[in-house]
């Protein structure tokens, strides 16, 4: 674990802290004992690949734009531009699906077919909705685009821990700083308190909405902006006239929308330094989940033992 302290190389991201709080086990195999996940056939492609696309597509439909204004214009400039459109997405299908060895290809020479095409499609839908929705919400700068940031939280036996990652974007929308987190699955922006984003069930657990809370977090740590606005797009969700970027916590008439990290940033750093306090703790011990239906998602159920 000490490639995470500030003298090693590394900063444990929101990523490997949200499985570390579904499944301690899964995080050691994974982060600790750096045992490789199975690499699934490219003959498919999963979710979270079909995520990564998204991401890579809207950094190279968006780049131009960086530190630019951007209106309605400029939005339906791009909508207009399908040529422009389809060209990112390809350029993000090669780099995050062909094997490291295929990237140096030239990409105009490789064709995509079959399910590959269709899947290809359904993320140009996603993309124009994506735009959409930005067109409706103008005018707003971009800051950042997978944008890197870090911060280092200090824990008991004068440990310093480096957490930080990849933002997809951050940008200014009317005076208020946004970070955005892309969404190609359902629709999950609400939890009923921040104690259960740490210790609810590994299944019901909202992992989207500690990610971006997690980053709100780094960033207001890291350029001492309080007044950040943690923002899911759920890209399938986006073409509805109500629907809005906002988290809620809370239940019933209790239930309240996050305008600004500042709601719940101080017991969601808290909570959040207590766990990263029980990581790095020598007696810690990473046990396996209760929650027998996460396991079955598991690449590591051969040798973790529950079920033996």
């Amino acid at each position: 674990l000490k490639k995470y302290q500030t003298t090693g190389n590394k900063a444990l991201s929101p990523s490997a802290i949200n499985t570390y709080l579904n499944c301690p086990a899964r995080f050691y195999f994974k982060y600790v004992a750096e045992l490789k996940e199975p690499e699934n056939v490219l003959e498919e492609i999963e979710a979270t690949l079909m995520g990564s696309i998204l991401h890579k597509a809207m950094e190279y439909l968006y780049k131009p734009c960086l530190n630019k204004e951007i209106n309605t214009q400029i939005i339906e400039g791009i909508l207009e531009n399908t040529e422009f459109i389809n060209t990112c997405i390809h350029k993000a299908f090669l780099s995050e699906y062909l094997e490291p060895n295929q990237k140096e290809q030239n990409p105009s020479n490789v064709k995509l077919i079959g399910k590959n095409k269709l899947i290809k499609e359904v993320i140009f839908k996603y993309v124009k909705s994506v735009l959409e929705f930005d067109k409706r919400h103008t005018p707003f700068t971009f800051l950042g685009l997978e944008m890197p940031c870090r911060m280092v939280v200090k824990i008991s036996g004068n440990k310093q821990i480096s957490i930080g990652g990849i933002i997809d974007r951050v940008d200014n929308a009317k005076g208020t700083t946004r970070i955005i987190d892309y969404k190609t699955g359902i629709k999950k922006d609400s939890f009923n308190d921040l104690e259960e984003l740490f210790t609810g069930k590994a299944t019901k657990r909202n992992g989207a909405a500690f990610q971006t809370l997690l980053y709100a977090s780094v960033l207001s740590n890291e350029t001492e902006n309080q007044h950040i606005f943690p923002g899911l797009y759920y890209v399938r969700n986006l073409r509805a006239e109500l629907v809005n970027e906002s988290l809620s916590m809370g239940t019933g008439k209790r239930k309240t929308r996050l305008d600004s990290y500042s709601q719940v940033k101080e017991e969601f750093e808290y909570l959040l330094f207590e766990r990263i306090d029980e990581i790095f703790s020598d007696n810690g011990v990473f046990k396996q989940t209760d929650d027998t239906d996460y396991c079955t998602q598991c690449p590591y159920t051969s040798i973790c033992g529950k079920f033996n």
